[in-house]
């Protein structure tokens, strides 16, 4: 076989073996449950990745679909997010340790915004309150003591 020739099957070969390694992965039941639960500009955005011969970011969007629990994820995807929340140590700890961390501190992140938010005026951002206003409401709460 001429080196020409011997180039263009294994040129051939090469992108056959993309194409089975996508089929492989599109065929998965896990797939289909992310492809059930996606909306169509997500499905648009995977069937390009397909069309492009694209598998890394097949991956990608399979790691990242928003119907994924953090059960799920594998490990490298909870080091960003244990980063992300300042959980110390987070790389010294197994990852079902580390998936309780995680979830512990975004449901101490979630009582803290809503704590935060109690009593608030939602339309009244403190930075637009005048000065004026805050002395009028203190003047007011101390003469009805």
């Amino acid at each position: 076989m001429s080196n020409g020739l011997h180039k263009l099957c294994e040129e051939l070969h090469n992108r056959i073996l993309v194409d089975r390694s996508i089929e492989n992965l599109i065929t998965r039941r896990s797939f289909e449950r992310l492809w059930n639960h996606s909306e169509d500009d997500q499905k648009e955005e995977v069937k390009k990745h397909v069309e492009e011969r694209n598998k890394k970011n097949i991956l990608k969007w399979m790691r990242e679909h928003p119907s994924i629990d953090i059960g799920e994820k594998p490990l490298r995807d909870l080091y960003p997010i244990a980063k992300r929340l300042h959980i110390a140590n987070y790389s010294r700890l197994l990852r079902d340790d580390l998936i309780i961390a995680i979830k512990k501190a975004e449901a101490d992140n979630n009582a803290t915004q809503q704590r935060s938010h109690v009593g608030r005026d939602p339309k009244k951002n403190l930075s637009d309150v005048g000065s004026s206003e805050i002395l009028q409401s203190e003047g007011e709460s101390s003469l009805n003591t």
